[in-house]
């Protein structure tokens, strides 16, 4: 998975951990796809402080997924169910793929 993907995943399951500053350097980063002097000139700090703010925020981000692992454990549950979704589709059973599909769908908001 590319790093900002992976860096919005974790955000997803731990940003309420990082500062305000932190979160949004990260949201504009990966979300936006901003640069680092955009996202100083819009948040009125300098370049650096947005470059440091994105070190602590994927440190602390990191951290918590090493201990945790709950964004990794998504991931496998989210490609099992995709996988199980294939097999009953592919044994005529398009119902209950579907489900699943939807299920996933729901889950990922």
């Amino acid at each position: 998975m590319e790093k900002k993907a992976w860096l919005e995943l974790l955000m997803d399951f731990y940003g309420q951990m990082l500062t305000e500053r932190q979160r949004a350097a990260v949201s504009l980063y990966c979300g936006e796809d901003l640069s680092l002097a955009e996202i100083a000139e819009q948040e009125g700090i300098s370049r650096q402080g947005v470059r440091d703010a994105l070190q602590r925020a994927e440190k602390t981000l990191t951290q918590m997924e090493e201990q945790l692992q709950l964004a990794t454990r998504y991931q496998k549950l989210k490609m099992g169910l995709l996988e199980l979704s294939e097999n009953l589709l592919q044994n005529g059973n398009a119902e209950s793929a579907q489900r699943i599909r939807s299920l996933l769908n729901d889950w990922e908001g």
